[in-house]
């Protein structure tokens, strides 16, 4: 991975903190089922991911 591309580093890292929620909704899920508040959870990870890349493209 090159040096120079702080973006694409800060987009790996939101993709391991992304996964990493996924995991934990779906242990919680299996000990207390409540799939609208995981819909909603990765919603909001997702509009989360979506503005900080775009954040991150306008910065550069």
């Amino acid at each position: 991975m090159p040096v120079d591309s702080p973006v694409s580093t800060a987009t790996v890292l939101d993709l391991f903190e992304y996964l990493y929620l996924d995991l934990y909704n779906s242990f919680y899920i299996l000990s207390k089922p409540s799939p609208i508040r995981t819909v909603r959870t990765a919603q909001r990870s997702f509009e989360r991911l979506y503005m900080d890349n775009r954040g991150s493209s306008e910065r550069s």
